[in-house]
């Protein structure tokens, strides 16, 4: 419509009726594309003496004078036909915020109506209360903290300023989510499991699990796609945004001041049970998180030490601790559970077929391909090495495997091809990765799929095509059973063999199609074996990739941080992927789907780096400064920034370190 002018308004008649005027936060959160999610604010005008309501708006941004003043002079001008009032001045304008009132006193006064200031009344609190479970209807509602029994705000209050002592602590820097500890908190008697995530830079916190079971129960495969949700369900404490915050917190917050250590670590303290069963933290439970978030950043820093294999010595200790009521001596074990056993479940490839919905079938697996390759290489010739003609056709059933969508199908042609030749490995390696339940079982399969294809290829043959090993198609199925067998080594601990393996495979073909040397690198960092990671980088001194690159420059600065050799480095991989400082930098954090598909010098380069390399650079004393400290580094951080930031979206998935 039309804008309203103050000498039309100032023309109009006036009556005795008082308006008010009244804006607040809504319980929703809204995003524009590109944009942070916020909460938008609802703007009421009511008209106290014929308790009508004269116009209610939602904005984007605080009421400002000039929207406040635009929406009273509509609504004096040309009111809705619905309060069925007359065009007209009200006697006065009274406004909640009294500094808006003050803004809109001068404008008012010229048409002769005083704007005051006052509380709003009850109705008006009624009505934005209703609009909002209007916005909210189809949203699930979950209780606050102080709903618990027995919850006050001193004990939140004191559990959230144990949890931005945490986060400060980062204890994520040392330790990784799946090295669980044993967590003790008197007057119970019996260990929590607690896992602090974080290390990855998807999420930040600290899960809990009531019983060792409970959490083998949520490592387990998914079943159905879902996530295995163990009986009493999974307790944990996140950092978060306020659009995740739930808003009885959001109100706690305001209404007693709760301690944060940042907008974007706001804690959401939740006990997830399943879709749609989500409760919160009884009295207990918080007195054992603040307790445990109090112990757990002490015990890491004083009393893990490493023990040279990637992992850290057993230790256990009784450590004192100030909480809500008094002290507490926190009783803190790891590790929690002994070395990986052979019947630990694993989380396989794809997810078991029964009941499956086609996009839960693994994509178009490259694997295939190599069917139509083996068809081409047999039309001009056959293979260099010349198969059984059991194995030949044991290969073709798994390329047919490779193309075939139906979980159920995939496995059952990779039994038939095992069936009709032992010597298989690619069969071996498919049911390693898709059908066995345990790291035992895995391990044995990929096991039996390395002297597979060492019988099917023979020793001579291996020697003789060591150094160009991948480009001969017959031997791709015996360095993939390695590659999966290096990869469960590490798993149970067994760090040399799976060293060991990982650098027979870069012999066997130096040209690396599979990647194993980003592997190996981060391997070696987490081993501290900086003078073999040094090595291992100088041996392919022509890869500029990001992952070379940035860990050429961190292991220079670690030798000397003021060279200017580190400096020149650093310069050239921020030239080779400037979107790299974001993601170590933390200005954006690593989104919990990790791309499927990496373009050099791209962002997706820069997931991939930071999800495997971001805590070798947390751990270095001065990296992160070093980095932020020069120019581009600076630009691209900034860069990122005005971004949206990538978020994990299953909260409460097995991915969310």
């Amino acid at each position: 419509m039309p804008r309203v002018t103050l000498a039309q308004v100032a023309a109009l008649p006036q009556q005795a009726d008082s308006w008010f005027y009244f804006a607040r936060t809504l319980r929703t959160w809204i995003a524009a594309p590109g944009q942070p999610a916020r909460r938008p604010y609802g703007a009421v005008l009511y008209d106290i003496d014929h308790d009508l309501i004269l116009g209610l708006e939602t904005l984007l941004e605080p009421p400002t004078r000039d929207k406040a003043r635009a929406h009273l002079l509509r609504a004096m001008a040309a009111p809705h036909a619905s309060v069925r009032l007359p065009p007209h001045r009200p006697r006065r304008v009274i406004l909640a915020d009294a500094a808006l009132a003050r803004e809109l006193a001068h404008a008012l006064e010229r048409v002769g109506v005083p704007c005051v200031a006052g509380a709003p009344p009850a109705a008006l609190h009624a009505l934005l209360r209703t609009f909002d479970e209007h916005l909210q209807a189809e949203r699930q509602q979950v209780p606050g903290l102080l709903d618990a029994p027995g919850v006050t705000p001193a004990l939140v209050h004191a559990v959230f300023a144990a949890a931005a002592d945490f986060y400060r602590a980062e204890p994520w820097l040392r330790i990784e989510g799946e090295q669980p500890l044993a967590v003790r908190v008197p007057p119970e008697t019996d260990f929590r499991y607690a896992q602090v995530m974080g290390s990855a830079g998807i999420e930040y916190g600290l899960s809990m699990f009531k019983r060792l079971d409970d959490l083998r129960v949520f490592e387990m495969p998914p079943d159905r796609g879902l996530p295995s949700i163990p009986h009493e369900g999974v307790h944990s404490l996140l950092f978060d945004e306020a659009f995740m915050i739930p808003f009885p917190d959001l109100d706690g917050l305001e209404d007693h001041h709760w301690p944060i250590a940042g907008e974007t670590a706001i804690p959401l303290i939740m006990h997830y049970r399943g879709p749609g069963d989500v409760l919160r933290p009884s009295r207990q439970d918080l007195l054992w998180y603040e307790a445990a978030l109090r112990a757990v950043p002490l015990f890491v820093q004083e009393h893990l030490l490493p023990d040279g294999q990637g992992d850290f010595q057993a230790v256990e200790v009784r450590l004192p601790v100030e909480r809500h009521g008094g002290k507490a001596e926190v009783h803190i074990r790891y590790p929690a559970r002994e070395a990986v056993p052979a019947e630990e479940p694993i989380q396989t490839q794809w997810p078991s077929p029964a009941g499956q919905s086609p996009e839960h079938f693994p994509a178009f697996d490259r694997r295939a391909m190599e069917g139509t390759l083996d068809e081409f290489q047999t039309r001009l010739g056959g293979s260099r090495r010349k198969r059984t003609a059991k194995v030949h056709q044991a290969q073709q059933l798994m390329y047919q495997a490779w193309q075939e969508d139906n979980p159920a199908q995939r496995l059952i042609l990779a039994h038939r091809a095992l069936a009709l030749s032992p010597d298989c490995a690619d069969a071996c390696v498919l049911l390693a990765q898709e059908e066995a339940d345990t790291v035992g079982r895995a391990l044995a399969l990929f096991e039996q799929g390395v002297a597979a294809g060492e019988r099917a290829l023979g020793k001579r043959f291996i020697a003789q095509h060591t150094g160009h090993l991948w480009q001969m198609l017959e031997a791709r199925p015996y360095l993939r059973a390695m590659e999966g067998l290096a990869g469960m080594l590490w798993r149970m601990g067994r760090r040399e063999e799976s060293i060991a393996r990982y650098r027979q495979m870069l012999r066997l073909n130096p040209g690396d199609n599979q990647g194993m040397r980003y592997v190996l690198l981060g391997l070696l960092l987490e081993l501290e074996r900086d003078p073999q990671a040094e090595a291992l980088l100088a041996a392919n001194k022509e890869d500029t990739s990001a992952a070379f690159e940035y860990t050429r420059a961190l292991l220079l600065f670690r030798r000397s941080p003021k060279s200017a050799a580190a400096s020149r480095r650093l310069r050239a991989a921020l030239a080779g992927n400037p979107h790299v400082p974001a993601y170590l930098t933390l200005a954006k954090r690593v989104p919990s789907e990790l791309p499927d598909t990496i373009g050099w010098g791209d962002e997706s380069e820069a997931v991939a780096y930071a999800s495997q390399f971001l805590n070798f650079w947390r751990r270095t004393p001065g990296a992160i400064a070093w980095l932020t400290g020069t120019p581009q580094a600076e630009a691209g951080a900034t860069a990122q920034e005005s971004r949206t930031r990538p978020r994990a979206r299953h909260r409460h998935g097995k991915a969310s370190a």
